[in-house]
Parts: C-alpha cells; sequence; structure tokens
C-alpha cells in the first residue's frame, strides 16, 4: 500500500472520531471558547513533536514556518465557522459532511496554483457536491418565494464558511510540505491556532464557567485534530493534494455513523441523500487515472531554489 494512501487512511479515522466529538461540544460551548479548549489540546502532540529528529530536514525554513503558521489560522477560523454552525442548530450528521466538501475549494485552487489536473470522474464529483450542497438547503426554504437570504439557514452559512477554509488551509498545507517537515509542519501549525487563541482571549470573547466534561471534550478534539493533521501533513508530502484531499474528506462518513448509533439523530429522505452524494462526491473527487500516483510515492522535499536540482 502506498505511503501516502496508508496515512490517508488514518486520517479519515481520527478526523472521524474528531468530528463527532466537535458536534458535541459544538452545541453545548460557545464557538470562540470551544476553539481555545481545542488549542490547549493541540499543545501536547506539538511538544511531543519537539523531541523529533526530523526538525532540521527543510528547504527553506522562512517560508516553510509562515505557510504552516497561516494554515493553522486558517484551519482554526474554520473550527469556529464549524462551531457557529453547530451551536446555530446544524445538526452533526449534516454540518460535517457539508464542510466535508472542502476539496472542492482545494481541487480548484491546486489546478490554479500547482498545475494539477482534474479527470472526468473528479469533475463529476464537483457537480455530486453541488447538488449535495443544494439539498442540504433547509426544505422549508425552498418554497415558491426563494431568495439567496432564505435559501440557506445561519448554519448552512457558517457550515460553507468552513468547507472554503478548510479548503484553502489544504493548499496551504500542501505547500508547507515543500519547506519543512512534517513536524515541523504540525508544531508552526499548532501555533497558528496559539496565535487565533491570543486574539480570542485578548478580545475577552471566552467563557471560563464550563463543565469538567466540556473542559474534556475540548481538550480531546485539540489531541485528536494535531493527530489528524500530523498524519495528513505525511499524506500530503507522498501525494497529490488533488488526490489525498478529497480522500480524507471522506471522514464525514465515521462522524455520521458515530452520530447515528451514539446520538440518534434523526435521518430523512433528503439528508440521507444529501450525505450519500457528499460522501459519493468525496470519493470520485479522490479517483486519480494516473496509476504512477497512486501506486509510487513522491519525492519528500523540493530542491532548494539556488541547488544544482533545481529548475
Amino acid at each position: 500500500m502506498p505511503r501516502w494512501l496508508s496515512f490517508s487512511l488514518i486520517t479519515i479515522a481520527l478526523f472521524g472520531v474528531w468530528g463527532f466529538v466537535s458536534t458535541l461540544i459544538g452545541k453545548e460551548v460557545a464557538p470562540l471558547t470551544a476553539q481555545v479548549l481545542c488549542t490547549i489540546g493541540l499543545l501536547p502532540v506539538a511538544l511531543i513533536l519537539g523531541f523529533s529528529r526530523n526538525l532540521q530536514k527543510e528547504t527553506n525554513f522562512g517560508a516553510g514556518i509562515a505557510v504552516a503558521t497561516l494554515t493553522g489560522v486558517l484551519g482554526g477560523s474554520g473550527n469556529v465557522a464549524l462551531y457557529k454552525a453547530l451551536r446555530a442548530g446544524g445538526e452533526g450528521s449534516v454540518v460535517i459532511p457539508l464542510t466535508g466538501m472542502y476539496p472542492l475549494v482545494t481541487l480548484i485552487l491546486a489546478r490554479v496554483l500547482l498545475k494539477e489536473r482534474l479527470n472526468r470522474i473528479q469533475t463529476l464529483g464537483i457537480g455530486l457536491a453541488l447538488v449535495a450542497i443544494y439539498l442540504f438547503s433547509p426544505r422549508e426554504s425552498l418554497g415558491a418565494t426563494v431568495t439567496w437570504r432564505s435559501a440557506f439557514a445561519a448554519w448552512m452559512m457558517y457550515g460553507l464558511m468552513a468547507l472554503v477554509l478548510f479548503g484553502v488551509a489544504c493548499i496551504t498545507m500542501k505547500f508547507a510540505t515543500r519547506y519543512i517537515s512534517d513536524e515541523l509542519s504540525t508544531i508552526f501549525y499548532t501555533v497558528g491556532y496559539i496565535l487565533l487563541a491570543i486574539v480570542i482571549i485578548t478580545a475577552g470573547s471566552v467563557q471560563w464557567n464550563v463543565s469538567m466534561k466540556n473542559w474534556g471534550l475540548g481538550v480531546l478534539v485539540g489531541l485528536l485534530l494535531n493527530g489528524a493533521t500530523l498524519t495528513l501533513f505525511v499524506a500530503y508530502r507522498w501525494g497529490k493534494a488533488s488526490v489525498v484531499t478529497p480522500l480524507t474528506a471522506l471522514y464525514p462518513l465515521v462522524t455520521v455513523l458515530l452520530a447515528g448509533l451514539i446520538l440518534k439523530e434523526h435521518f430523512d429522505v433528503a439528508k440521507v441523500a444529501a450525505i450519500g452524494l457528499a460522501l459519493l462526491a468525496g470519493l470520485a473527487l479522490s479517483i486519480e487515472t494516473q496509476a504512477a500516483s497512486l501506486l509510487g510515492d513522491s519525492p519528500p522535499y523540493l530542491p532548494r531554489a539556488n541547488s544544482p536540482g533545481a529548475r
């Protein structure tokens, strides 16, 4: 099994559980407070990675650190939007698959910035994702007097915002792996979260009087997130952004199953169709026709700009 695929599957499992735990805390804790608690959970993994021997592997420390930190800020902002969507009434079994279609954004940016091409099946996946977004819209809003404001509930607007932020973060994550190691990328991804948390705390937006259970859930969210982030950095190093991103975006399947089994969330026909199309879209977007990219690993680091092998 290719290295990128192995780490992608681990990422799906970790993100799937992360999505479920995020659903639990997102219903009870204010979004900005949940984000700060999550940041605390990121710290143990980052501290352990600080002892890694791979921290010195790099082609450009400055660019890598800057991009990895930006990825953390984007990812953290996406998390806040996700929590707001859950807080505004969105069910986890719907919000998570909706935000899980962030490959739409990543694939477009990968085509423009990384010159990665889409095949016909991936193009079909984009179409399926757009249909899924429509089906995720509240059915009561889609009457004869549909307007842009009435077609989307507040939770869906926050969900779409998270979708965009997560999609952009995946591209910056791919760029970070070009310059520094996965371990150092994850550490500065955490730094980005810390910077965002400092802004939130300075603004006085944190409600510290939360229960011990929610403290524990918030820290657990951070631990799962940083573990998944590390495995995702590894997957990006060895695989294409246009392949790894849609494949790992299938994690909502794990979240939906857990939400259905444990939270007993209701599934009507439209919701089941939307979730099914979202997952099918993620699968289609992950299909790459070039066998070489599927079966072989890519070089872990790009050459320096001034090195003999650089173009």
